[in-house]
């Protein structure tokens, strides 16, 4: 079985290597959107109200 798998991996590996960069990107993006959720940092509102009013002169 081993030798099956290396034979595989020889003769194809350019191909998985290149289906594994179109893949991987997706796949993060998909695991990202659903478990990662970012928590709002304590004085947020303030700090962007502080912004705004300085960007308003």
């Amino acid at each position: 079985m081993k030798k099956a798998i290396a034979r595989l991996i020889c003769k194809f590996g350019t191909q998985l290597c290149a289906v594994a960069m179109v893949i991987a990107p997706l796949v993060s993006d998909v695991c990202k959107n659903k478990y990662y959720q970012a928590e709002e940092p304590e004085g947020l509102d303030a700090f962007a109200d502080s912004q705004r009013s300085k960007l308003r002169g």
